[in-house]
C-alpha cells in the first residue's frame, strides 16, 4: 500500500514538473521572438500558453505589454478584460494605465492612478505606477505618485535616486541636485554615484554649486560635507573647498591634498599638505607630507625652501630612531632629494648625500638603486673609471632577470655611447626588451638617431658633451655648445633642438630667437612655425612644466620620425 502510494505521489510530481518544464521553455521563446522583434511568433507563443495556464499573471502581463508595444491596443484591453480576476489589482490598475497612456488619455490615466493609489499605502504599488508614468515621459506625474508616498510613509528620503533621475530628465537641476544628495544622505554607499552625478550637473552650470552649499549648510551629515568640499575642488574653488575640509576628518584632508597634487594643482597641493600637518602630530606623518612639500618647491624651482625643509626632516631625531625608522622612507627620500637638489644647483655633495641615504634604506635593492644614481652622476661628470667599477660591484651577484640588471642597463648604454662603445647597440636593444614602458626609452632611442647626424668623432664628442651638461641641469652650457656647434656644421635639427632646450630651461627669448630662424627644411619649418604658436598658447610651458625630466620633447621625437 505504501509502495503504491508514493508511486502516485511521484507520477504527480513529475507531472507537475514536466508542465512547468514545459511553461518556462515556452515563455523562453515567447520571450525570445519579443526580443528578436518577431512580434508575431511572441503574440501566438504567449497565447499557446495562455490556453494551458489561462491564470499565469506574469504571461498576462508580458502579452498586454506587447499588444501595447505593437499599437494592438484594443486587443490589448479585450486580452485585460478577458484576464482581470486572474491578475492582481494592482497590475490590473498598470495595465490599464499602460493602455490609455498609449493612446494619449493622459488624464485619464493619472484619474485611475491616484483613484488606486488613494485606498492603497503599499509603497511597491507606487514604485510602479510611476515608473510605468515616466516611461510615457509623463514625468511630472511620476513626480506627484513619490510626493504622495514619500507624505504617506512619513519619509523625505523614499525614492530618492528615482525622482532625482526624473527631475534632471524635466531638466529641474536644482531640484535633482536636493535628490541626488538625499540619496547620499540616506546611503553612504550611494555616496559615489550620487557625487558623480552631480558633478556631470555641477560642471554644466557652476553657479548651482549653491544648492549643494545650502543643503550641506542644513545638515549635520559628515558625508554631505564630504560631497560639499569635493564639489568645491573639481570645481577649482580651491579655497573653499580647504577650508571645508578643515572641518572634515583628517584623512579627508590628506585625500585632497593627494588628489590636487596628482592632477598637479601644485599651489593648493601644498597649501593642503601644509593644514594637514598642523592638524596632526605623527611625526612619521609628518615628515612624508613634508618630502611632498619639498618636491613641490623643486617643481617650482624653490630649492632654497626645498632644502631647507628636507633638511629639517633630515635632522628630526625621532624618525631616525629605531623604532620609526622602518616605518617611513622619509629618512632615505630627503637626502635622495637633497642630492638632486645639488645636482641641480651645482652643490658638491650629491655623492654624500646618496651615501647617507643608504643608511636608511630598506633593504639591498634599495642600497643598489642609489649606487646606480652614484654611476649616473660619475658617468655625467666622465669620471668612466669610477662608474665602471661601481657599476661591476653593483651587479655582482644579480642575474640577467633581476630588477637590478635591468635598472643597470641604462647606465651600462650611457657609458658605452660616451666612450663610442660598439656594443651600444646592442645595449639600446636590451633595454628596450627590458623596459618598453620606461620613460626613458624614446630618449634613448631619439639619441641613438641624432648621433647618426654626426660623421665625425670630434663633432660628435662635441653633442655628447652638450648632451651631459644638459642632463646634469646645467642650461647655460649646454646650450652655448650646441649653438657653436650648429655654427659649425649648420645642421637645422640643432637649431631645433637647441630652441626645445632653451624652452625648457625657461629661457624664452632664446627660443623663439631659435624658432624664428628661416629653415630651409620644410618639416623642419613647419615645426617652427608650430612652437611659435604655442608660444602664444603657452602649449609648450604647460607640457613643460609636467615632464622637465625629458632631453628630447615629443614633438621632436614626431619630427624625427618623419625625417
Amino acid at each position: 500500500m505504501k509502495i503504491r502510494l508514493m508511486l502516485m505521489i511521484l507520477l504527480t510530481v513529475s507531472s507537475l514538473f514536466a508542465q512547468l518544464d514545459e511553461r518556462e521553455i515556452l515563455f523562453k521563446r515567447a520571450t525570445r521572438y519579443r526580443t528578436q522583434q518577431q512580434y508575431e511568433k511572441a503574440a501566438e507563443t504567449f497565447s499557446e500558453i495562455l490556453k494551458i495556464y489561462p491564470a499565469d499573471e506574469e504571461v498576462i502581463e508580458q502579452f498586454t505589454m506587447l499588444l501595447i508595444q505593437t499599437k494592438q491596443t484594443k486587443r490589448a484591453e479585450k486580452l485585460l478584460t478577458t484576464h482581470k480576476k486572474s491578475i492582481s489589482k494592482v497590475s490590473y490598475t498598470n495595465l490599464q494605465i499602460n493602455i490609455m497612456l498609449s493612446k494619449g488619455q493622459i488624464k485619464k490615466a493619472k484619474n485611475i492612478a491616484f483613484e488606486y493609489l488613494n485606498g492603497n499605502i503599499r509603497i511597491n504599488d507606487y514604485q510602479k505606477l510611476f515608473s510605468t508614468f515616466e516611461f510615457f515621459k509623463e514625468s511630472g506625474i511620476a513626480v506627484q505618485i513619490i510626493d504622495k508616498v514619500r507624505i504617506i510613509a512619513n519619509d523625505h528620503f523614499l525614492f530618492a535616486r528615482e525622482k532625482a533621475r526624473i527631475q534632471k530628465s524635466l531638466n529641474n537641476l536644482e531640484l535633482a541636485i536636493i535628490e541626488y544628495l538625499k540619496v547620499a544622505e540616506n546611503k553612504w554607499q550611494y555616496a559615489n554615484f550620487a557625487l558623480s552625478r552631480l558633478r556631470s550637473i555641477l560642471l554644466e552650470n557652476v553657479d548651482l554649486i549653491e544648492v549643494v552649499e545650502e543643503y550641506s549648510r542644513q545638515t549635520d551629515n559628515q558625508k554631505i560635507h564630504e560631497i560639499y568640499a569635493q564639489c568645491l575642488g573639481d570645481l577649482g574653488f580651491y579655497e573653499k573647498a580647504i577650508l571645508e575640509y578643515n572641518n572634515l576628518p583628517i584623512a579627508d584632508l590628506k585625500r585632497f591634498a593627494a588628489r590636487q597634487y596628482s592632477i598637479e594643482n601644485l599651489v593648493y597641493a601644498k597649501k593642503a599638505y601644509t593644514q594637514y600637518i598642523e592638524k596632526i602630530g605623527d611625526q612619521v606623518e609628518i615628515a612624508n607630507a613634508k618630502i611632498i612639500i619639498a618636491k613641490i618647491e623643486m617643481r617650482q624651482n624653490n630649492f632654497i625652501v626645498a632644502k631647507r625643509i628636507l633638511t629639517e626632516i633630515e635632522n628630526n631625531a625621532t624618525i631616525k630612531n629605531k623604532k620609526f625608522r622602518y616605518k617611513t622612507r622619509a629618512n632615505s627620500k630627503c637626502r635622495e632629494l637633497l642630492a638632486e637638489i645639488e645636482q641641480i644647483t651645482g652643490g658638491a655633495k650629491y655623492i654624500q648625500y646618496l651615501q647617507d641615504a643608504k643608511n636608511f634604506s630598506f633593504n639591498d635593492n634599495d642600497k643598489k638603486k642609489l649606487d646606480l644614481k652614484i654611476v649616473y652622476h660619475q658617468l655625467l661628470n666622465e669620471n668612466y673609471e669610477q662608474a665602471t667599477y661601481q657599476l661591476a660591484s653593483v651587479l655582482d651577484g644579480e642575474s640577467e632577470n633581476s630588477e637590478i640588471y635591468k635598472a643597470s642597463i641604462y647606465n651600462s648604454y650611457l657609458m658605452a655611447v660616451f666612450q663610442n662603445n660598439p656594443d651600444a647597440d646592442s645595449l639600446l636593444t636590451e633595454f628596450i626588451l627590458n623596459s618598453a614602458n620606461d620613460e626613458r626609452t624614446n630618449d634613448l632611442l631619439y639619441l641613438s638617431t641624432f648621433l647618426e647626424n654626426f660623421q665625425d668623432e670630434e663633432n660628435r664628442q662635441i653633442f655628447l658633451k652638450a648632451y651631459r651638461k644638459k642632463l646634469l641641469f646645467q642650461d647655460e652650457e649646454a646650450l652655448d655648445i650646441l649653438q657653436q656647434l650648429y655654427e659649425n656644421l649648420k645642421n637645422e635639427e640643432l637649431l631645433i633642438l637647441a630652441g626645445d632646450w632653451a624652452f625648457e630651461s625657461k629661457d624664452y627669448e632664446l627660443a623663439k630667437k631659435m624658432f624664428d630662424a628661416e629653415f630651409l627644411d620644410v618639416v623642419l619649418q613647419n615645426y617652427a612655425k608650430l612652437k611659435l604658436a604655442e608660444f602664444d598658447k603657452n602649449i609648450c610651458k604647460i607640457f613643460l612644466e609636467k615632464n622637465q625630466d625629458s632631453v628630447f620633447l615629443p614633438n621632436f621625437r614626431k619630427l624625427l620620425e618623419e625625417k
